[in-house]
């Protein structure tokens, strides 16, 4: 039986706010429904593996959280979080063009491979959260290394690392750089969404989000110079009390108790570049020239004077992401689903944002977001986290879903009008 067109029973709330703010101004589409999952599968060598790792504890299919997407020619790649023991893979692809024959809710192939999903392999992946696809056809993903910390025995063996991976040539591995322990905390970190910079020649930057520590904090990387510094701010990095560090999600409520989260970096060719950031248990979203993440001052101050406070969000966000024109995609946690600053009120003083779409069913928890660059296309998960993070998961629903939307621009790592 051939796939059911994913508009079916959709019911959206489409605010018109001058919302897409590229070159066909208006109001955005609803958002296409392109996978559903109830719970995560793999392709598996075998059909027998599938079952051994049941019953050996390797796959235990509550426990696998889809998070993120990036797209890249034919395929989406989607990381699956290792929060939780029984997640055989982390790093994964999926069609990025369906075809009609295929299920909502496809099968995940591990990629580059299987032998290099192995748990406690050091020199394999441990746990992707975050990952970026530069222009290039370079995959950045954060490998966190520390494994099962939602559990009291968490697994900090293997160190966290940013691996390089070219997607042109079947994942080769290009670089590999482990963080020192006096940048990045092997038992205390957790690393969780980054940004990519291109300069010229290797002149390039990931500026990556860490949620634990105090008050969290921005770790940067330069290629060029194969090394990282951390940068913290307590004002604006750690997560609130009160208010901020809770929200209802689809009727259950969640703790947003994690700092620093979101990330996103201005476009291309926008004249200083700014990292815009916010903690999961906040309303307020900040940013940071990128020159001071590149040449931070000695002074704690200095650092805090360079950032501006663009005001409050109606709801906590998850993932953000800017587009080419400078237009700001995040979630709303509490709202059920995602909205965007456009790029025309980034003049103003404080934050106006625009909600695209709400859905109470299909948008809880609206975490990754990615770009097909290719059909100027902007995907998203959807992952009722909050019922991951209370350990009961209803494998009788749908739970994870990947949404695209045609927004007719590209990412932020290509210019306005680039064809």
């Amino acid at each position: 039986m051939g796939r059911m067109p994913s508009t079916i029973g959709l019911i959206f709330v489409t605010l018109v706010a001058s919302l897409l703010g590229g070159p066909c101004r208006g109001q955005d589409p609803a958002p296409e429904e392109v996978y559903a999952w109830k719970s995560i599968d793999y392709n598996w060598l075998a059909p027998e593996d599938r079952q051994i790792a049941i019953d050996n504890g390797n796959y235990i299919p509550e426990n696998n959280a889809l998070i993120g997407v990036k797209v890249w020619g034919s395929y989406a790649y989607v990381n699956v979080a290792r929060w939780l023991p029984g997640v055989p893979s982390t790093l994964n692809i999926v069609p990025s063009f369906p075809m009609e024959e295929l299920p909502l809710s496809t099968p995940l192939s591990p990629f580059p491979s299987w032998e290099m999903q192995k748990e406690g392999n050091c020199s394999a992946i441990q746990y992707i959260q975050g990952m970026e696809i530069d222009s290039r056809g370079r995959m950045w993903a954060l490998d966190v290394g520390r494994r099962y910390f939602f559990t009291s025995n968490p697994d900090n063996s293997c160190p966290p690392k940013l691996l390089l991976l070219d997607l042109d040539k079947g994942g080769i591995l290009l670089h590999t750089f482990v963080f020192p322990e006096d940048v990045v905390s092997y038992d205390k970190s957790f690393l969780n969404d980054l940004v990519v910079h291109e300069g010229i020649g290797t002149d390039w930057y990931a500026y990556i989000t860490d949620a634990k520590g105090t008050s969290g904090a921005i770790v940067v990387y330069s290629l060029s110079q194969d090394k990282a510094w951390r940068i913290e701010d307590e004002k604006s990095m750690k997560a609130e009390e009160g208010n901020a560090s809770e929200a209802t999600i689809g009727g259950r409520m969640a703790k947003l108790t994690a700092n620093i989260d979101g990330i996103a970096l201005t476009p291309k060719d926008e004249d200083n570049p700014q990292v815009f950031y916010s903690p999961l248990g906040s309303f307020h979203l900040y940013s940071i020239p990128t020159s001071v993440l590149q040449n931070p001052p000695s002074d704690p101050m200095e650092i805090r004077s360079s950032i501006t406070d663009w005001g409050n969000r109606t709801s906590q966000g998850d993932g953000m992401m800017m587009d080419s024109f400078g237009n700001l995609y995040f979630g709303l946690l509490g709202e059920d689903g995602f909205a965007k600053w456009p790029a025309e009120a980034r003049t103003n003083s404080t934050l106006s944002e625009a909600v695209v779409t709400k859905d109470p069913v299909r948008l809880q928890w609206v975490d990754g977001f990615g770009f097909d660059n290719a059909k100027r296309e902007l995907w998203l998960v959807s992952n009722r986290l909050q019922n991951i993070q209370a350990k009961d998961v209803n494998l009788k629903e749908i739970n994870y879903r990947l949404f695209r939307i045609h927004t007719a621009t590209k990412s932020y790592q290509y210019n306005r009008y680039s064809s």
